[in-house]
């Protein structure tokens, strides 16, 4: 079986890593929702506004979540 990384560099879409990751065990979905909270905290920061980001599925199924803070 290839490796996580040579199947993953293969995939012709985000939903095939998805179901790599899942399929593998890897925990994807927190390490992007927690880039993407990194980067749009970086905008509104000290705007006293709280943020949250949220990654689902295509079915809608939550895949992870940063946690609501404040930016």
């Amino acid at each position: 079986m290839p490796s996580f990384a040579r199947r993953v560099g293969a995939a012709n879409s985000a939903l095939e890593v998805l179901e790599i990751s899942r399929e593998t065990g890897f925990d994807l979905g927190t390490p992007i929702a927690a880039a993407g909270w990194r980067t749009a905290a970086a905008m509104i920061a000290g705007s006293g506004v709280a943020l949250e980001i949220a990654i689902f599925d295509r079915q809608g199924g939550l895949v992870a979540s940063s946690g609501f803070r404040e930016a």
